[in-house]
């Protein structure tokens, strides 16, 4: 190393956003965040992917809405006072909204905490689970704002490029 130059000191744990989807509890990499908005009236779009639940003007750019319930196969549920979409930024820089029923708090959760997402029936959890992690005597899963769109996500994916040409 040259001489007078350091390195930065070690940041601590990553941060996660935690959210909610009805009783369950999400978690996502806080680096992913933009930034987290009330619920916008919505533009539906004709022939979306089901989770595409339609798109929002944020600050002059059309940033599509994914209703994360319909993402991850829960049930559905109306949007309310107390939705939040989370407006997250991936790698090649496509924005997109989440929407959830609630954003709590921010934790930090080291590596060494997220330990594997149980598999169900023999079968291997979606890509998009990053795993889960204990937090204050409840579990929270771990996602992956990346692999969300793929491949199951593709069409969502592809909605999220067409609208960002716009």
């Amino acid at each position: 190393m040259p001489p007078g130059f350091t390195t930065a000191p070690p940041q601590g744990a990553p941060k996660y956003l935690l959210f909610r989807l009805g009783d369950a509890r999400f978690g996502i990499d806080v680096m992913r965040v933009r930034e987290i908005v009330a619920m916008h009236p919505l533009t539906a779009i004709p022939n979306a992917p089901p989770a595409l639940c339609g798109v929002i003007n944020q600050r002059g750019r059309v940033v599509p809405v994914v209703d994360l319930r319909v993402r991850l196969d829960m049930s559905a549920r109306e949007f309310d006072a107390r939705t939040c979409l989370i407006v997250v930024e991936s790698d090649d820089d496509l924005c997109s909204a989440l929407a959830v029923d609630a954003v709590y708090e921010v934790a930090e959760i080291t590596p060494d905490e997220i330990e594997p997402t149980p598999s169900v029936r023999g079968q291997r959890p979606p890509a998009y689970m990053r795993g889960v992690a204990r937090i204050d005597d409840s579990v929270t899963v771990v996602l992956d704002v990346e692999e969300l769109w793929s491949p199951a996500g593709g069409e969502l994916r592809a909605a999220s490029e067409h609208l960002g040409d716009s």
